[in-house]
């Protein structure tokens, strides 16, 4: 008979770890870790962070070590094997597709004419992933009428 695993994706902020103002209960992570030491679980962290912050979380909140990390707004995947972290190259390839050989650059001149968008730093862009600031006080209509 095959084992039975249970595939256990979470957010990262605001759900395993305190984010705002809401306060943690005192036996959340407490109670998570349990539930992700069974072993018929699978653990994946699901994030918006880059690999390296997601890892700095995990230890400054003391979380289970995950089988699985998708980061960067899913634009990485990475697999815990050989006492790393290693990227699934099979997400690479098929979100490469969906770019379709474009490069950072001819994709940022689409979104030249708009002023408001901002680039954002460095290290919250990836081969995959190229994200902006857009001032909430921004008229959203108008943005939507330019692409």
């Amino acid at each position: 008979m095959r084992e039975q695993r249970l595939l256990l994706c979470v957010d990262m902020d605001g759900t395993v770890i305190p984010n705002g103002l809401q306060p943690e209960h005192p036996d959340a992570r407490k109670r998570f870790a349990a539930l992700c030491h069974l072993p018929e679980v699978i653990l994946a962290y699901v994030s918006g962070r880059h690999l390296a912050l997601v890892q700095q979380a995990i230890i400054n909140y003391r979380l289970p070590k995950p089988d699985f990390i998708l980061s960067d707004v899913g634009s990485k995947i990475y697999h815990f094997s050989d006492q790393q972290w290693q990227e699934i190259s099979a997400w690479e390839q098929k979100i490469d597709k969906d770019w379709r050989g474009k490069s950072h650059q001819q994709i940022m001149q689409m979104f030249d004419d708009i002023a408001e968008l901002q680039r954002q730093e460095v290290d919250k862009q990836n081969t995959h992933k190229l994200s902006y600031y857009l001032p909430l006080h921004t008229d959203h209509e108008s943005i939507i009428k330019h692409m």
